[in-house]
């Protein structure tokens, strides 16, 4: 489950001893994540490729049943891009956010640990 069949190889045979090979880079990645007291989210995601990065379509699904798109449009190489959540999007007590492409493939995902429901947090990774 999970597999195309066009996934890149991992491991380089070429010599006979089957080194394993650097994952490829990644288009975009979830950067951070802010919570405010008030329950609102915002998760950060920044064009990881060297090339502008159309992110029509793009989502961010937050504990395997929320998604939420990202806004359309490009980000320059390097760029980021805040995405607003609706309160009860980010979990206090931790959860987990995965980037989708528009073909609803896996992109990035990270697992966050919450933090104080009363004053807010912040989180990168």
């Amino acid at each position: 489950e999970g597999t195309t069949g066009a996934e890149p190889p991992q491991y380089d045979f070429s010599d006979g001893l089957g080194a394993k090979l650097p994952l490829p880079p990644r288009a975009a990645e979830i950067t951070s994540a802010h919570r405010a007291p008030d329950g609102a989210g915002t998760a950060v995601v920044t064009n990881m490729s060297a090339a502008p990065l159309d992110l029509s379509g793009w989502s961010i699904l937050a504990e395997a049943k929320t998604s939420v798109p990202l806004p359309a449009g490009a980000v320059a190489p390097g760029q980021t891009i805040a995405v607003a959540l609706s309160g009860g999007t980010l979990v206090d007590e931790g959860g987990i956010l995965t980037l989708r492409d528009p073909a609803g493939r896996r992109v990035d995902g990270v697992a966050y640990i919450g933090g104080d429901a009363a004053h807010g947090w912040s989180t990168s990774f």
